[in-house]
Formats: C-alpha cells, structure tokens, sequence
C-alpha cells in the first residue's frame, strides 16, 4: 500500500513537471506572429481589433483598434430638446433640454416666443418628454414648469450592458448582451500552456479543438474586493475538477450614506466604511417658513433648508415697501397715504382735465359740464349756458297763417304761428299771396257771431272757375251772400277757409257746377244741400284741416254720421242717415245700396234724381218725397221700413215693384201717379193706409204677408187702391218678385 501511494505522489509530480516544463516553454520563446487580420472593424463608439496568431506556440492575440468617435453636424431642435447628430451612424449624441432665455435657447439658437420666466415662484415641473437610455448612452427627461414654462432636465444613466455567461468558438470568447443583442469583451482564449480557458473555461483538446462545456461551481473568494481593488475567486469544474481563478471587479464607493454637512456644502461618507467621502456640493437653499413677516416699519426674518441635505438656516428679510392706499381728495388737492402706517407717501394739486359734458345745453334749459382730475378722479361740474331759440323762417301753413320753427332740433319743438299780415294780397312776414278771382265783389259783413267780409258779386260776368279766398285786406272772409251764384255758368267753385255762412238759393239753378270745396271753417248747418238740386253732376270735397264734415266716396258726411250732400254714386259705410235734399236732381246714379248702417232718408233726398233702383235693409223711415219724381226708377226694396212719408214715391213713373215686408204705415200719395206699379209687397204689420196711397195705380196688385183678418185690421182713408188682393199663403217669390200661386 505504502509502495502504491508513493507510486502515484511520484506519477503527479512528473506529470506536474512535464506542465511546468511546457508552460515554460510557452512563455519563454519569442512569438512569430503571422500577417494579421481586422477581427472586427472599429465602429463610431466601440473599438474594433486586429487578430494574430503564433506560428510556434499557436497563441492568438487580438489587437485593439481605436474607435473612431462620432463625427456631429449643426445643432438640431425639437420644441424640447437640441441634439447632435452623428452624420455616420446617425445616433444623436449631446441631447439636452433647451436653456431658454428672453424666447432664445441660448445653447442651439431656437426661438420660443417670449419665453419670460416669472420670478420670485417655486417651479412646479411635470413631465414633457422622455427619451429612454440604451445600454451605453444616457437617456434624458424633459421637465417644463407649468407656471413659467421654464425647462429642465434630468439625465436617465446608462444601465451598462447585462450579460450571462461567455460564449466562445476555437479561438475567441465573448459576452452578448440580453438587452441589446451586442457582442462584447470579445478576446482570444488564455490557456497560459494548459488546455483550459483561464477566462471562459474553454477546454482545448490535442488537435486544438475546444472540448466540453464546463460546469463551474460558485467558487471560492481568496481574496476580498475593496471599493477600489479588485479581488479573487477559484472556481471548479464540476465534471471534470479542474480549478480557473477569475477576478471580483472592485466594488466601488457606495455614497448612499447619512449626509454630512457645513454652513456652505454637503457631502456623503462611503457607505462601505472606506472613509471615502463624495465631492461637496453648495446647499440648495429654499425658502420653509416666513418666521415674521416684514412691514414697511421693520424687517422679518425667514427659515430656508436645503433641498438636499435638510441643513437650515435663518435669515433677516429687509424692511418691505410702504402699501399706498386709495387717494384721500378735496377740493384742491389729493393726498395718499401708507394704509399700514399712515405715513402720507404723496400730496398734490389735482390736474383737471378738459371737461366732459354729460348733459347737453337745450334752447330752454342749462347742461352740465363735469371736470375730473386726471390723477384721483375727483370732479366737479360747472353749467353749460342755455342755448336759446334759433328760429328758423317763416313758411306758409295755409291762406290764414304762417309759422316758424326752432332749428336746433334736439326736440325742442318750439312753433310761433301768426296770422298773414298782408298789404294788398300779399303777406309781408312770410310772402305767400293769396290766390283768389279777382272779379269778385267783398262787402263788409257783421251777424251776432260773425265779422268781415262776405262776397257780394262780382264785376262783370262770372267766370267758370272761382276761389273765393280766407282773407281779404286782412279780415277773414266769412259768408257768400244769397244768390251770388244763382243761375250762373260757374263750374267749379273753392270756398275760402273762414267761410260759415251760404246764403239762401246762392248755387241755385248752376247747371253747369260740377265741383265745389268746402273750406275748414263751414259746418252742416251752413250747408242747404236742395240749394244744389238743379247740379246734375258733382264732385264734392272739403278741406282736411275741417273738424266737423269728412268727404268720404264724393258724399260730405257730418259728424253724426248724416250724410248732407252728395255726388254720388256710391254711399259709403258707416253713414246713419241720408240729410234732406243730399242727391236731388242728380244724374248718373243708377243702382243704390244703401249700408244697413243708413237708418233713414231725409226728405227730398233723391228727388228727381236719375236713379233706376234702391235697396235699403237697414232703413227705418223714408220721408215725404224722398224719391218723388225719380221717373226712371223701376225697383224699390226696403226690408226694415216702417213708415213711408208723403209722396215719398209720387210720380215714379217707371216703378214696377216695391217690397215693404215691415212696412207699418203708408203717407199720402207716397205711391201716387206710379201708373206702371204691378205688385207690392205689404208686411202684416200694415197698421195704416192714407188717402191716394196708390192714386192712379190701375194695374196694382197688393201681396200682404198676413191673412184677411189682419187686412181687415187696417186702416184706409179714403180710396187706397183697386186690383187684386193675395194674402199670405196665396202668392210666393219667385225670382225675387212676388207671384200668385
């Protein structure tokens, strides 16, 4: 046993012999180096290596080769950051977020608006952009303030490269990075003359190839890194036992520790118990905590801390401003005064200024006109003088007066009116000359209420058109004399606007009179229309300024509503009666529908008159001769008429039929000499028939809407009428015209 153990110490130790033996002769003869290679070119950021191999020993060594570093252009911008940009592998390189100041970053140039930042405010940031690290470039994050938009950033380290585990082929190993898929630390194997790999464990066979994958275990630390050495680790294979020693990369300072500090800097001791200490830094101080506010009378005091480290100090602030309060003012000066202390900061006059009117002057009334002191505001007014009148000229208003106005306008309003003042017929205030027939004869004229002139003829023949006027040598013309006009061939007369009186018969027998006008004076008393009865045609008008009589459809209406003279042909609604001679003798009417406003004709009202038919619905009473003498009047129709006048159709020569269903008493001779009469329709209301009711009416036939005892009920005087008798149920309408059944 002993010649067995002693056997093999002797068999490890030649074979340990022989390693030493080849080692040495690895490491002692000079390298023939064969023509080398670009293992891998060099790029902007990593070294690139040059390969050469051993002819003797086979030992391969990789040669760096520097990288080439990045070639940059011009600053480029974004509304965040500036960069350069490799012009080779295009990766931007100096990325840093804008230092702006007055709208212009002052490192790339770019303009930012005004980009004012406010002071004396603690920047509130938020997050703009991030651009995220890579394995070997630092990212960055854009922060903006949201109160001033003033930008910074913060810088995102580069994490390195993670890898797991060399990987290797004949003659190199390397690591590739988890993240980025890069190779690194890419070298040649070091056997240092044995077979394996002293770095990724790589084990070479005899030919020179690369054996199996070894399984090492987690070795064994012999020697302990420090925070600036490195250490020492055995590590064993745990197929095949052999041992590799690799390196433990120093650890580095660790100043995460407790801060320590002075009145101006803070620093950190290494947390790994070196005595290392970090670089100082000043305090960044900011204000905590307002400890006595100061007042325009003294100073405070203040506590800041740094941001940092929490280090504290206190500091004195300076007396502050005095606060001004609101103007204190009187008549001539203004004052103000510190609202804290009272002190008074300023006192001067007031500087008024031009004057503002806030109420303008009228012809009749002052305005105002208020002052302000440009400074304080204080005021006062003074009057603005009244205008007074500016009158503007005189103008005619009609034949009786002229007037004047007020040019200012500002609705003053103000009117003078005067009477004309005229010298011959001419005014001498406002020139306006009366226009009037100058053949005319004035007389002057005196009644219980009237006084002036009145038109008495005329020199020579009267012309065919006449104006008589309002005035004559400054008296009011006021009257036409009775029969001034009768008999004349005058064809259109204008009555002057002072004129109340006509005199009787003064347009009788004026054939040829087709228009006259009423002036604004006349009311319908003054008014005798059968004094018109011989004017076959004519055209009635009346001034507007009248308040008594309106022209309505050529009919003059009073305000009663009575209608007193008429030309025709058509009776306007509204009108309540028909005045007493208002269309004798008129020609051209034909057809007469009287409104169911009309509740009675006057006496003489259509008399002799060229009408052919009438209807009245609403008629109550015709009166003694109102269509006497209508010789072609051929129909007469009043539904609601209950009383018939006097010859109120006497001698209607032409009149066939008349239909009086309401009718309850029948004047003398209302129907005499009406020779052609047919038919006639009586209401049963029939109370009364006077003598010669229907004298000379030899064809009549009488329809009564009753029966024969209320016919027998009637009263006759005297002789009514001869023919045929129909009572009720004996006769119907046909056509509109009664008719025996």
């Amino acid at each position: 046993m002993k010649r067995f153990l002693c056997a093999l110490i002797v068999l490890v130790c030649c074979v340990f012999a022989a390693a030493c033996a080849a080692a040495a002769q690895e490491t002692s003869h000079a390298h023939v180096w064969e023509e080398t290679s670009v293992w891998r070119e060099p790029t902007c950021t990593e070294a690139g290596e040059l390969l050469r191999i051993c002819s003797v020993c086979s030992l391969s060594e990789r040669i760096p080769i520097p990288a080439r570093g990045h070639e940059t252009g011009d600053w480029l911008h974004d509304e965040t950051a500036h960069w350069k940009e490799c012009t080779v592998c295009k990766e931007r390189q100096e990325t840093a977020p804008h230092h702006i100041s007055d709208g212009v970053c002052t490192v790339c140039g770019a303009g930012f608006g005004s980009g004012s930042q406010e002071e004396g405010h603690t920047h509130s940031y938020v997050r703009l952009e991030e651009v995220p690290a890579s394995c070997t470039e630092d990212g960055v994050v854009i922060m903006v303030c949201s109160v001033c938009g003033e930008k910074s950033a913060e810088t995102i380290k580069a994490p390195g490269h993670e890898t797991d585990g060399w990987e290797w082929d004949p003659t190199l190993h390397w690591h590739v990075c988890s993240r980025c898929g890069r190779t690194t630390d890419a070298q040649p194997h070091s056997f240092l003359g044995g077979n394996v790999c002293t770095v990724c464990g790589a084990e070479r066979t005899s030919s020179g190839g690369i054996g199996h994958t070894h399984d090492w275990d987690e070795g064994t630390v012999t020697h302990a890194p420090t925070c600036t050495q490195t250490g020492t680790r055995v590590l064993t294979c745990r197929g095949c036992g052999i041992t590799r020693t690799v390196e433990i990369p120093a650890a580095g300072h660790d100043f995460t520790g407790t801060y320590e500090k002075d009145g101006e800097q803070h620093w950190r001791l290494c947390a790994n118990g070196c005595g290392a200490a970090s670089t100082p830094v000043p305090h960044e101080w900011q204000l905590r905590e307002v400890i006595s506010a100061p007042t325009c009378t003294q100073g405070g005091s203040a506590r800041y801390a740094c941001s940092e480290c929490g280090m504290q100090r206190t500091e004195s602030l300076p007396t502050g401003e005095h606060t001004p309060g609101d103007w204190e003012k009187d008549g001539t000066t203004h004052t103000r005064r510190c609202t804290i202390c009272g002190l008074v900061l300023e006192t001067e006059e007031h500087v008024w200024d031009t004057g503002t009117v806030t109420q303008a002057p009228t012809c009749t009334k002052e305005g105002v006109r208020v002052f302000a002191c440009t400074v304080c505001g204080e005021a006062y007014d003074e009057p603005v003088p009244v205008l007074g009148h500016e009158m503007g000229n005189w103008t005619q208003d009609d034949e009786d007066t002229h007037s004047r106005e007020c040019t200012r306008g500002r609705g003053c309003g103000k009117r003078e009116t005067e009477a004309h003042c005229f010298v011959g017929n001419t005014c001498t205030v406002c020139a306006f000359t009366l226009q009037y027939t100058e053949s005319l004869i004035f007389e002057e004229y005196k009644s219980a209420s009237l006084e002036g002139y009145a038109v008495a003829g005329f020199n020579g023949e009267i012309p065919q058109e006449v104006v008589i006027p309002s005035r004559y040598e400054g008296a009011p013309v006021v009257a036409v004399k009775s029969g001034v006009f009768r008999d004349s061939s005058v064809r259109s007369i204008v009555l002057g606007s002072n004129i109340r009186e006509l005199g009787a018969d003064c347009f009788l027998g004026c054939e040829q009179l087709t228009s006259i006008t009423f002036g604004a004076a006349i009311g319908a008393e003054a008014i005798d229309a059968g004094a018109f009865r011989d004017c076959a045609s004519l055209t009635v008008s009346v001034s507007a300024d009248n308040a008594s009589l309106t022209c309505r459809d050529n009919c003059l209406i009073d305000e009663n509503g009575t209608l007193i003279l008429g030309g025709g042909p058509t009776i306007p609604d509204g009108v309540a009666a028909v005045g007493e001679g208002a269309f004798y003798g008129r020609e051209g009417l034909s057809a007469i529908v009287l409104p169911e406003s009309v509740r009675s004709v006057g006496a003489d009202a259509f008399r002799e008159s060229e009408i052919r038919s009438v209807t009245g619905e609403g008629v109550i009473l015709l009166s003694d001769c109102a269509f006497s003498g209508c010789g072609a009047l051929e129909t007469a129709s009043f539904a609601g008429a209950e009383q018939i006048g006097e010859q109120a159709f006497y001698d209607c020569t032409a009149l066939q039929t008349v239909l009086l269903p309401s009718v309850g008493t029948i004047g003398m001779s209302a129907f005499g000499g009406c020779a052609v009469l047919a038919s006639a329709v009586l209401g049963a209301t029939l109370t009364q028939v006077s003598a010669e009711a229907f004298s000379d009416c030899y064809d009549l036939c009488i329809y009564f809407c009753g029966d024969e005892g209320m016919w027998q009920n009637v009263i006759f005087e005297g002789d009514a009428w001869y023919g045929p008798l129909y009572y009720d149920g004996q006769w119907e309408y046909r056509d509109g015209l009664p008719c025996p059944l």
